[in-house]
């Protein structure tokens, strides 16, 4: 059985040829009316013939439609209808609907259509069914041209053979019945099947006849108040390519209604984030929405045979804009009601777009963020790269992965202010890009990082971020700049000069710089604070260190006469103070070191190592070993040391010296210093520099 499908629909009415037949030549409706009167006799006239080729885009008076037959099995054909002139009532005059295509009649209803009170007839409309591919087409037939009442007859073609599908009375009248002009067909219920609406001519309100699963007729199908018939049983493919030329984009959209959707497109909107629109393209007799706010996209202006129709696709759509490429949502709309403006339940063109729609992910323009925050914009790159996994854009886990990593490293860089850094990472960004498109990425993802990337690396390539140095002074002194300024460009450098005042001397640089050199040249790799320190004249010490540690105060740092000084030491991680030599001197590993009661000038100098140092001792006649044997030990290293007695020595004093009396042997006494006790061997852990003294004594 056929279903009437929501491809549909409207009044044909076509141009009139002049020879009772509309877009019929002569010598074609003479043949078609000599083979009725063979057929069918004398009795009957020609009530319309149409050529059905020539009507698929015709102009109509009362609505949008054309006939629809994408599958042509109407091509070539020419629908009629004919009814008896006789109006004998005892002979229930009787007409029909048949179709004729090269010089045959290739099908006919029979006559059983009542036309005793007919004043005309004609083709309402075709339109292919949504269950089996058939054409299903509607004549109607006016009884009454006072009461304008309309009977609307439905014939299900498959090309080859044709049946009635609506509901018949007994006098051989369909019962689909309404005012002549006020049929209107509505999908109501989504199912792709249409509702065929009409005022009842006995009680002037709506009637609704609907598909039972074998005929249209009067099944008592209602709708809620308030009903808006769903827009929303469409699915759809967007494909979106963008391109770029100087700084602006095109965007253009091949859009492709699939076979199963139950209805035609005549709606595209996106989620509009650009102020910048132009250079719209699109599908014949489709809007271009630009003027609204919210969304931007396309509608068709309600004429039937230019909607999207299923497994048919347009690459006409595009616009250009300077806005970045990003992902924005895109809402589809099929039509419905067929070939008349949509009907909307709320006044709220955009709640209305949201509930009604069959929604998706597209590429669309998105304006760059004002002022340009290179972190916030790289998030949302990343994030833009994860959710074209999802669509499909990209097409594995690793690949993605690889592009995060990048928009990762780019970021890692530019917290250091590592520019060039940054931009190489972008760089790779956008040669990877080109490399995996179309083969890894689709042409979705390759603009989103490509385009992205170039923008991002353009942002890098402007002026750098500036930082503030800020100087103080501790003491009577000053300091100049050069060049002379707060704020300078990140990598950019400043030189320091420190000048004391009167009765006072430069001790040093702290802060973010930790030296006495002077001038000091700083890097503004970041915000700088630093501290310039100006004493008393008084004697000089001289503090300075080696590499990983400081020492506090540093420089030339003046003491007056009687008064004492401190200086702490302070290891970076992983290392300890070595050795405070003091005037030459090494006084060992200490953390800090005082001069009391100064009274001349002196040198400090400390050293750090993040190694520990063994110094074995030997009194007597005899020698240690260590295992292991190394100049130096890492902190918790165990060292084995064994004491023994140096008997070759001893034999050859004794060889030398025969007359002088020397000890029969030595033997090992103890340990001393940093070990204690006679116990041989032993094991020290090496947690500080270490001395040890081995004592042998002689044996007589």
């Amino acid at each position: 059985m056929s279903k009437l499908s929501i491809l549909m629909i409207g009044i044909v009415i076509l141009c009139d040829c002049g020879y009772g037949g509309r877009g019929v030549d002569k010598t074609t409706y003479e043949k078609l009316a000599r083979q009725i009167q063979v057929r069918y006799g004398v009795d009957f006239q020609i009530e319309f013939a149409i050529n059905v080729d020539s009507s698929h885009h015709e102009g109509v008076q009362y609505s949008d439609a054309g006939i629809t037959d994408p599958n042509g099995l109407l091509s070539g054909c020419i629908a009629f209808a004919i009814a008896r002139n006789d109006l004998d009532d005892t002979l229930s005059g009787r007409g029909l609907f048949g179709l004729y295509k090269n010089g045959v009649i290739q099908w006919d209803s029979e006559p059983i259509i009542n036309c005793r009170y007919i004043t005309s007839m004609d083709l309402y409309g075709a339109l292919m069914s949504s269950r089996d591919g058939r054409i299903d087409l509607l004549v109607s037939h006016f009884q009454d041209m006072r009461s304008e009442t309309a009977d609307m007859w439905i014939f299900s073609w498959d090309g080859h053979e044709g049946h009635v599908i609506n509901a018949v009375t007994d006098d051989h009248e369909s019962v689909l019945r309404g005012y002549m002009y006020s049929w209107t067909f509505v999908d109501d219920d989504g199912d792709g099947i249409l509702e065929i609406h009409a005022r009842d001519p006995e009680t002037d309100s709506l009637v609704i006849y609907s598909w039972n699963g074998e005929q249209y007729g009067n099944w008592h199908f209602t709708i809620p108040p308030g009903h808006t018939p769903p827009r929303d049983r469409i699915a759809v493919d967007i494909l979106s390519t963008v391109f770029k030329s100087d700084s602006v984009f095109t965007y253009r959209y091949t859009v492709a209604n699939r076979q199963t959707s139950l209805q035609k497109l005549d709606d595209l909107e996106f989620d509009r984030r650009t102020a910048s629109l132009s250079n719209a393209t699109g599908r014949s007799h489709w809007n271009f929405l630009f003027r609204l706010k919210s969304i931007v996209g396309w509608e068709n202006e309600f004429l039937y045979p230019f909607y999207l129709s299923q497994g048919e696709s347009d690459s006409s759509f595009a616009f250009q804009s300077t806005g970045l490429p990003g992902i924005v949502s895109y809402y589809a709309r099929g039509n419905n009601p067929p070939g008349q403006s949509p009907v909307y339940s709320v006044p709220d063109r955009d709640l209305e777009l949201q509930r009604n729609s069959a929604k998706g992910i597209a590429v669309g323009p998105i304006d760059s963020p004002i002022p340009f925050d290179i972190k916030r914009f790289l998030d949302t790159l990343k994030s833009a790269i994860h959710r074209s996994l999802e669509a499909g854009w990209i097409s594995s886990w690793s690949d993605e992965v690889k592009y995060e990593a990048l928009v990762d490293s780019t970021q890692s860089y530019v917290s250091q202010h590592r520019t060039h850094d940054a931009r190489n990472m972008l760089d790779s960004a956008i040669q990877e890009s080109k490399r995996d498109y179309p083969a890894v990425i689709s042409g979705e993802a390759f603009a989103i990082i490509r385009f992205n990337s170039e923008f991002a690396s353009a942002q890098l390539n402007k002026a750098p971020p500036q930082y503030m140095l800020s100087v103080n002074t501790v003491g009577s002194g000053t300091v100049t700049l050069s060049p002379a300024q707060a704020y300078f460009d990140s990598g950019s450098t400043v030189e320091l000069t420190a000048a004391a005042r009167a009765g006072f001397i430069f001790s040093g640089w702290n802060g973010d710089t930790n030296c006495s050199a002077n001038p000091v040249i700083v890097i503004m790799s970041g915000p700088r604070n630093i501290v310039a320190t100006f004493v008393a004249q008084g004697y000089i010490i001289n503090a300075s260190s080696g590499p990983h540690g400081s020492i506090f105060p540093t420089g030339q740092v003046s003491v007056a006469a009687g008064k004492s000084q401190t200086f702490t030491f302070s290891p970076t991680m992983g290392f300890h103070v070595d050795s405070v030599v003091v005037d030459g001197v090494d006084q060992g590993p200490l953390s800090k070191y005082t001069f009391e009661n100064v009274s001349r000038g002196h040198t400090l100098y400390v050293t750090f190592a993040d190694k520990f140092r063994l110094t074995v001792i030997v009194k007597g006649e005899g020698s240690v070993t260590r295992s292991p044997d190394l100049a130096a030990y890492l902190p918790g290293t165990s060292v084995r040391l064994a004491a023994r007695v140096n008997t070759e020595k001893i034999q050859n004093l004794q060889a030398q010296s025969p007359n002088k009396p020397e000890p029969k042997s030595w033997r090992f006494s103890s340990w001393e210093l940093d070990a204690t006790g006679s116990k041989n061997p032993i094991t020290i852990i090496m947690n500080r520099n270490m001395v040890l003294r081995a004592v042998f004594v002689p044996v007589y």
